[in-house]
């Protein structure tokens, strides 16, 4: 890939540029599309894998942590998404660079109440209905009260 007058080679630093990894994935794509074509190999799967689900985020003084990510940089394009990695303790990272988002507190938009991360009722809401809040205070401060927990259960009953 001569780069000659085209691109500065200032711009190689540059965290968005990908020109290298694109040029270095180039060769296995071509290969495995040659194979392909040719029938000799069936590298090529007729049905992608599904993809990982994701959805938008409704984060109330959360963020992606990696102030690199498209998310931060791109926002008005580019809206904010999470995918879970675990429903408990629940654990949401950023579709675009996999960073884990931190937060304190989930809520249910459709409860208005919040949670604690690795409250068992966090299981409950479904991932469409999520908020994610930093602390306490933001959940409060959005209009979201704090879920009553049952009281346990008398002795012997």
């Amino acid at each position: 890939m001569p780069r000659r007058d085209e691109i500065h080679s200032e711009l190689d630093a540059d965290p968005r540029s990908v020109y290298f990894k694109q040029a270095a994935r180039g060769v296995p794509i071509r290969m495995a599309l040659l194979a392909a074509l040719l029938e000799s190999d069936s590298t090529l799967d007729p049905e992608p894998p599904a993809a990982e689900p994701t959805w938008p985020a409704q984060p109330v003084g959360v963020t992606c942590a990696n102030q690199r990510c498209i998310c931060h940089t791109e926002a008005r394009h580019v809206g904010m998404r999470f995918r879970l990695a675990s429903r408990l303790p629940l654990r949401a990272h950023c579709p675009y660079c996999s960073h884990e988002i931190v937060f304190g507190r989930v809520g249910c938009s459709t409860t208005r109440h919040h949670h604690a991360r690795d409250s068992r009722d966090v299981l409950k809401i479904r991932p469409e209905h999520m908020v994610f809040f930093r602390d306490e205070l933001h959940a409060e401060s959005a209009g979201f009260e704090a879920a009553r927990t049952p009281s346990p259960a008398p002795p012997g009953a």
